[in-house]
């Protein structure tokens, strides 16, 4: 079995069974600490709908492309898409109320973001690197990140890049970091230039 589900939590899928495509089966609430940890040849992951809770790291450094959350997910851990650097499209069910730090941090590839109608917060660094994405969805409209008339989630999103931004430029003036890293920043894309 690919799986190693406890009291309907998914701790781990086997690294060395790894798909293209993983299909969670139906009755796991939640997706553990770490369960997809390095799963590098994993492009494709179907949540199904008893899932309520996706933990900490549960994505870290996987191969994903895409990924939708269902609305029935009402926790999305710290850093559980992190490092995640082929992912190019992510919806985010209407469960989700706040984002955390360095949740999607380091997705280079981001590009198509659907939100939920509502956001209440979404937390400083949690878009950090995510050099390409200009825009976002909600329901069928798109709207760029610095538009005055997006709805308040669009707004937290780019409030979250653009504290990360003004943070690194910070850091970049008071001479924590050197030229080198500030350099690989600026070729990277100015963070968000909008």
């Amino acid at each position: 079995m690919c799986f190693k589900i406890e009291n309907k939590v998914l701790k781990d899928y086997n690294y060395e069974s790894q798909e293209p495509r993983v299909v969670i089966p139906n009755g796991v609430e939640e997706i553990g600490d770490k369960a997809f940890y390095v799963c590098s040849r994993v492009k494709e992951i179907i949540i199904p709908p008893s899932v309520k809770k996706i933990a900490d790291c549960a994505f870290y450094k996987c191969g994903l492309v895409t990924i939708e959350i269902p609305d029935g997910v009402t926790y999305l851990g710290q850093e559980a898409f992190r490092d995640c650097e082929y992912l190019k499209s992510v919806r985010i069910g209407n469960g989700i109320d706040r984002i955390k730090a360095y949740t999607f941090k380091n997705c280079h590839n981001l590009e198509r973001l659907e939100l939920p109608s509502y956001l209440e917060s979404v937390d400083y660094d949690a878009f950090v690197e995510c050099y390409i994405l200009k825009s976002a969805w909600v329901g069928n409209w798109e709207y760029r990140l610095r538009d005055n008339r997006a709805p308040r989630s669009v707004k937290k999103v780019f409030d979250s890049i653009e504290a990360s931004r003004l943070r690194f430029i910070d850091y970049a003036e008071s001479g924590v970091m050197d030229e080198f890293e500030y350099t690989d920043y600026c070729i990277a894309g100015d963070g968000y230039s909008f």
